[in-house]
């Protein structure tokens, strides 16, 4: 016939955590209170603070009539939380009661180097991102802003218990990618923020003439060496080719100077041998007849 309930999972100091208690209103009056108690024992009595007959919106969407809600911030104290109603056509009361502790909150903090962050980007550079991590307890939410305003753009995060990375991905980086990009996480703890200035540069060109000339030094090496090649092998077939000519032109002085010898002339006169040559040879002796 009582609800009572809170939507937190865990309650931190300096947190407001929203009560909700629904009553029959079939079986209670209106009038309801609620009771805050503490470690020390003592309790206060608070008169309802809300009352809604029809349909609700917002986290107490749940209740259909006869709701009332409470706010309350969270201290290291803070025990207990009870919701009382009247009894109809009676001096009766019931009750609900939660209790809970209270946890002592973490100030959120930021990792990486204290100050500005500078990135740097050319333009056309693929796939890049700028990271926030965080942790604090409970877990702190992240916003963004660029030049000052709210940055929705590519962002995505990821959290456990008590960290959470959040991340602006840019798919291909631009001119307008130039900026400054504030990271602030928020919890009960507190608040902190870190700012990333990323600066966007035109690719420079010397790389291209570096290439460009590596590649023209290249090509003139290679057509050196081809040439220094090409003049080898023709240098090559003359010395062959003056070789062949000497040695065919030996041969044919052999051949002139080895002649078979002529045929003897005999003088019958004198009965000697003579030669073609015209020399006597008559003191090699004298021709026999046979």
């Amino acid at each position: 016939m009582i609800s009572l309930r809170y939507w937190a999972k865990k309650i931190y100091v300096g947190q407001n955590i929203t009560f909700g208690c629904q009553v029959s209103s079939y079986y209670f009056s209106r009038g309801v209170r609620w009771a805050i108690g503490w470690k020390n024992g003592s309790h206060i009595l608070v008169k309802e603070a809300l009352v809604n007959d029809t349909r609700t919106s917002g986290p107490v969407q749940w209740f259909r009539r006869n709701i009332n809600s409470l706010v309350v911030t969270a201290d290291l104290n803070l025990t207990t939380i009870g919701c009382y109603a009247p009894v109809w056509n009676t001096s009766e009361w019931k009750s609900q009661n939660v209790t809970f502790a209270v946890l002592p909150s973490i100030a959120p903090k930021i990792l990486g180097s204290a100050g500005v962050e500078i990135i740097e980007w050319y333009v056309n550079d693929t796939n890049k991102y700028i990271q926030c991590s965080v942790f604090g307890d409970p877990v702190p939410s992240v916003t963004w802003k660029k030049d000052d305003k709210f940055w929705y753009k590519y962002f995505r995060s990821t959290s456990n218990e008590t960290s959470l990375t959040s991340r602006i991905n840019v798919t291909r980086v631009s001119y307008g990618t130039h900026g400054e990009y504030v990271c602030t996480a928020k919890n009960v703890g507190g608040i902190v923020s870190k700012t990333y200035k990323v600066l966007v540069h035109e690719k420079s060109s010397s790389g291209v003439v570096v290439v460009i000339v590596i590649s023209m030094i290249c090509l003139v090496l290679s057509l050196t060496g081809i040439a220094y090649l090409v003049m080898r092998m023709k240098n090559q077939r003359d010395i062959i080719n003056k070789l062949a000519v000497s040695a065919f032109k030996d041969v044919d002085v052999v051949g002139n100077t080895r002649r078979d010898p002529p045929d003897p002339i005999f003088d019958f006169n004198t009965q000697n041998v003579i030669q073609e040559d015209g020399f006597n040879h008559a003191d090699a002796g004298s021709y026999r007849r046979m």
